[in-house]
């Protein structure tokens, strides 16, 4: 799906997998209720190639795609509710598909949710709606709820960046199951700079209930790869990763394969 990421510098949440997303403050919020004062702002940009296609586990597409993806979010409140930050978020990313006949703009992801922050957690709640422009498979949409936790502060260096997300279907099926279902992952990405590059490890797995997966498979996948990113100007980053997935065989005939990836981010 859209990448997002939180309304702070220290974490990041729900993403595509090595899409770069940026961001941008325009003003510090000092006031509990909406200003002129209080309005903060991020959009970021980004555009990424992948060697194959694939979401959360499943192989959509063994071809090359490329994604172009937009997403902004206004920061609208601060200390309310007992929150630190309230943000509103909203995205989209096109897919391409480089060789398949007839099947140029393959998916269309929209997003539209919150992000909430309080202290070293990040929750962002958003409802989802995926289409294929080109009619390659069936419409869906659900609710994604994804929490991350900025635990640099206590590991230093050590830091895994931990991240959890629940999928509740609630119409269609992108897994390959019977039901609309719901889908869980977990991740880790244990990073470090190294003359001004930023490498991370991230691992990941994902499970299916309710029929998400086919024949109501538990365990989707496991993944684990590296990635190296670059800031090269203020605005304009780019990234790229290489990821090894190993997946049931009821999803995937391929169950193990790799995935290569690049990307460039700019912030406005």
């Amino acid at each position: 799906m859209v990448e997002l990421s939180t309304m702070n510098t220290t974490s990041k949440l729900i993403a595509g997998t090595f899409a770069v997303s940026l961001a941008v403050n325009a003003g510090t919020p000092v006031e509990s209720k909406v200003t002129e004062q209080s309005l903060a702002y991020q959009v970021n940009a980004s555009l990424g190639y992948d060697s194959a296609f694939v979401f959360r586990g499943l192989k959509l597409d063994s071809n090359p795609v490329f994604r172009v993806g937009v997403n902004g979010a206004v920061t609208v409140a601060q200390n309310v509710f007992g929150l630190d930050k309230v943000s509103v978020y909203a995205g989209t990313t096109q897919t391409l598909n480089t060789k398949q006949p007839n099947a140029t703009w393959s998916r269309s992801d929209t997003e539209l949710g919150f992000v909430l922050e309080k202290g070293d957690f990040t929750l962002v709640p958003t409802y989802q709606v995926v289409n294929s422009p080109n009619g390659s498979f069936k419409s869906a949409q659900g609710i994604n709820v994804a929490l991350a936790f900025d635990d640099s502060a206590y590991l230093g260096a050590l830091a895994l960046n931990p991240k959890a997300s629940v999928y509740f279907g609630l119409d269609g099926n992108l897994g390959g199951g019977s039901g609309s279902g719901t889908q869980y992952e977990f991740s880790v990405a244990p990073s470090c700079d190294v003359s001004g590059i930023k490498f991370s490890v991230p691992v990941a797995v994902g499970f299916g209930a309710n029929n998400y997966y086919a024949s109501n498979t538990t365990h989707g996948y496991t993944t684990v790869g590296v990635a190296a990113e670059k800031q090269l100007t203020q605005q304009l980053s780019v990234k790229a990763g290489l990821n090894y997935f190993n997946t049931s065989s009821k999803i995937n005939s391929d169950s193990s394969f790799w995935q290569s990836t690049v990307g460039v981010g700019y912030q406005f």
